[in-house]
């Protein structure tokens, strides 16, 4: 009797362990190359976000999706958006921050026969009209 229930307990539990994954791998089509807690001004969890990368539009600039879900998981917003690909740079998502109702996205770049960092590069997406600004460069 107990390892039928011990059983019973056991498929129920997976079963909504991989509900719950399925969900999140499929949220967009491109490949992941983000996903994160997202934190508000205060350091409070506001939710998570996902960027994809979808493809590429032209030789110098690439289309990505964002995915923003609540702590319980529930999409809350989504868009795409636009940003350089800068030749001969490797680039890769930094932190994703959401100050007000923008998301500010930092992406690293550096050489692609080496690993050292050479610039960063951010971009700012307003999430009521979907509206990127950028990408703006910060210098120490």
């Amino acid at each position: 009797m107990l390892l039928r229930l011990c059983a019973s307990f056991c498929l129920v539990f997976c079963a909504l362990v991989s509900a719950q994954t399925k969900v999140l791998l499929s949220l967009a089509a491109g490949d992941s190359v983000y996903f994160g807690a997202l934190f508000e001004e205060d350091n409070e969890v506001y939710g998570y976000v996902s960027i994809y990368d979808l493809e590429a539009v032209n030789k110098r600039e690439r289309k990505y999706e964002y995915i923003i879900l609540d702590t319980r998981l529930n999409e809350v917003a989504n868009g795409e958006f636009i940003a350089p690909d800068y030749d001969y740079f490797t680039e890769g998502i930094q932190s994703v921050s959401k100050i007000g109702n923008k998301l500010l996205i930092g992406k690293r770049h550096w050489p692609r026969t080496f690993a050292i960092i050479i610039f960063y590069t951010y971009l700012e997406i307003d999430l009521d009209s979907n509206i990127v600004t950028g990408p703006f460069y910060y210098e120490n």
